[in-house]
């Protein structure tokens, strides 16, 4: 696939996921998803994007005006945007989770996939945390469940997070796991494991790397994009709950007890707290 061929069907990806109509291409709307984009892509790759979306509208039978203010602006506007010397993990957010969500299929993979990227994000965990979760880790309560994290290296302290059941069911982890563990007729040993051709569940857990791969391929497929200064990782579910979390009025003492930080993120506010083990994160972040 060329390079102009890749950025249409990106662009594409993001216009469905919006519900607009990706081709012919509006100014407007090509503003739109340059300023989504402004600050983490280089403004060379900005203009690339630009050419390839005009060129498909060409061929689609209609012509754009490039220099038209919405995308002038916008344009100019990235330049000013990318100040960040270093790559860091972008945040998945809720907005962004439920994009995930929706990638994922009604096959076993898809099931693992869903559970694995909601509890992850819900239980702030770590890969190194999900590739070593086991079934016996996991316990049901009144409303939810709780997770029993060891740590790697064991030397790490032992912690237990409390997840509740979602208001959505597309969205609920509590849900997400069920299934999960019902489809793949798992009752005991690794909590997600690596879903070969044919359907079979290994025995096995996944790897470290697995998780990456999985939450790599959700992004991507979901229209989150990597770019210059922003890349998307297991790491990126653990950001995207403490902003999230934040943004929705938690108390900043839960959430660092919640994600286990032995030092507080770099989110502003007191640094009170009113119990983790009673908070309920997934109810007041409308999953």
């Amino acid at each position: 696939m060329s390079a102009y061929a890749a950025d249409v069907e990106r662009y594409s990806l993001w216009c469905a996921h919006r519900g607009l109509v990706a081709l012919p291409a509006e100014p407007e709307i090509i503003g739109a998803y340059i300023a989504g984009h402004s600050g983490s892509h280089a403004t060379a790759t900005l203009r690339r994007w630009i050419a390839a979306i005009a060129q498909a509208t060409r061929l689609a039978g209609s012509m754009i005006d490039t220099s038209h203010p919405a995308i002038a602006f916008n344009l100019a506007k990235s330049g000013n945007d990318r100040k960040r010397s270093a790559r860091s993990a972008g945040a998945v957010t809720v907005e962004r989770m439920r994009l995930l969500v929706e990638t994922c299929e009604e096959t076993l993979a898809g099931k693992r996939d869903k559970a694995l990227l909601l509890i992850g994000f819900a239980g702030a965990l770590r890969r190194s945390d999900l590739a070593t979760l086991q079934v016996a880790d996991i316990s049901k309560t009144d409303g939810g469940l709780t997770i029993l994290i060891k740590g790697v290296p064991a030397s790490h302290q032992v912690a237990t997070n409390r997840i509740d059941v979602g208001r959505h069911p597309a969205t609920c982890p509590v849900r997400a796991l069920e299934n999960w563990l019902k489809a793949a007729v798992i009752t005991e040993g690794p909590l997600f494991r690596k879903v070969v051709r044919g359907g079979h569940v290994q025995a096995h857990p996944l790897s470290a790397g697995g998780v990456w791969q999985i939450v790599k391929k959700r992004c991507q497929a979901a229209g989150l994009e990597s770019g210059d200064f922003e890349y998307f990782s297991p790491q990126s579910l653990r950001a995207g709950f403490i902003e999230s979390t934040y943004n929705a009025g938690v108390a900043t003492g839960d959430i660092i007890a919640h994600s286990r930080h032995k030092r507080p993120p770099p989110i502003r506010g007191r640094i009170n707290r009113t119990g983790a083990n009673h908070c309920k994160f997934v109810s007041r972040l409308d999953l």
